[in-house]
């Protein structure tokens, strides 16, 4: 099915049980808070879905989380789901099923999305990326990195 509409969301993220045990603080940082990002995408049947990264791709109903911000994007490809995520695939290349909290986050799954697929105004680009470089030291960033990854392994043999 096409894409007929494209929301760029984000949520404040709170201080998670992984960034204590990464001795992780915000405290002394350039800004207040760090957002989680995601796209709501509306298909041509009517159906709604939530598009992520976090330790996985995943893609779901989206069920209309409190407290996010938004940005709809005004002027969506004509593309199908399939092409949109294959496009995207081909930019990363290896890097689209890995995750890391730094280097290869939410954001940056994004942004790559609307890179890839040549959509999304600068506005929309200031809206996704939040520069996170420094904000942990490499120790921190090792156990976030395999923190993320054995999440991942996990989700992905529950799911």
């Amino acid at each position: 099915k096409k894409i007929t509409g494209i929301t760029i969301m984000r949520t404040p993220i709170e201080a998670s049980a992984l960034l204590k045990v990464a001795h992780i603080s915000l405290e002394d940082k350039p800004y207040d808070k760090l957002f989680h990002l995601y796209m709501v995408l509306t298909m041509e049947n009517g159906k709604v879905l939530a598009l992520e990264k976090n330790e996985v791709i995943k893609l779901s109903v989206y069920d209309g989380r409190k407290g996010a911000e938004e940005f709809k994007i005004s002027k969506v490809p004509s593309k199908t789901l399939s092409e949109l995520l294959q496009k995207t695939e081909d930019r990363m290349g290896y890097s689209y099923h890995r995750y890391d909290a730094i280097k290869n986050n939410c954001q940056d799954f994004l942004m790559n999305i609307l890179n890839a697929n040549k959509f999304g105004s600068s506005s929309a680009k200031a809206f996704i990326k939040q520069d996170v470089k420094g904000l942990v030291g490499s120790t921190a960033q090792k156990v976030l990195t395999g923190a993320t990854r054995v999440f991942g392994i996990a989700q992905t043999l529950l799911d």
